[in-house]
């Protein structure tokens, strides 16, 4: 009887033994897992803030390359307009002093006939030129010289208006060129996010 206990002890010891064994390899594998588990978590937690805070930069990045793109732009347009608008008021005060210039020297030479027959006909002289021949000359000359200030007027105004187009059309095409290059320079990064 005394060998059956002692068998029926060291029996229930073994089996808790093992038992105990089963138990704590269970625990332990339980814990790893779940430390595995939180690992997981915070490294998904790092990188999602790493990812978003980069993507944060990236953003940035391109929006501070696209409002210098476009400050570029916008600032290329208004100097050119700027310099359009000058080029215009000194075309403008040129061709007001040429008017000037030419009215004066279209009065100079309407008025220097006169003086030019007084001094070619003699005073004491008994010979004087037919009253309609002298009237006759006097208003062909200042025909001649009306047509010529008209002439020169209107070619002021056809030169000025033909550069006034000609910049314009410059100004276009320049705008036009401009806005294709920043399109051209803007695709990659619609592409990436995406538009």
């Amino acid at each position: 009887e005394e060998t059956q206990v002692y068998k029926r002890s060291t029996l229930e010891n073994k089996a808790a033994t093992t038992i105990q064994a089963y138990f704590r390899g269970y625990q332990d594998f339980f814990s790893f897992v779940e430390m595995v588990l939180s690992a997981n978590q915070i490294q998904s937690c790092i990188r999602r803030y790493l990812a978003k805070s980069l993507q944060k930069r990236i953003q940035q990045g391109e929006r501070m390359i696209l409002q210098n793109t476009a400050s570029i732009t916008i600032q290329s347009c208004f100097r050119g307009y700027q310099e359009f608008v000058r080029f215009v008021m000194r075309l403008f005060s040129v061709v007001q002093i040429q008017a000037v210039v030419r009215g004066y020297q279209a009065r100079c030479f309407l008025q220097r006939p006169a003086h030019v027959e007084k001094r070619m006909i003699p005073q004491n002289s008994t010979r004087c030129y037919p009253q309609h021949l002298a009237h006759e000359k006097k208003r062909i000359v200042s025909q001649n010289a009306a047509a010529m200030a008209i002439q020169s007027c209107f070619r002021g105004y056809r030169d000025f208006s033909t550069c006034v187009i000609i910049q314009h059309f410059i100004i276009k095409i320049q705008s036009c060129v401009r806005g294709y290059q920043v399109r051209c320079h803007l695709k990659p990064f619609k592409k990436r996010k995406g538009f």
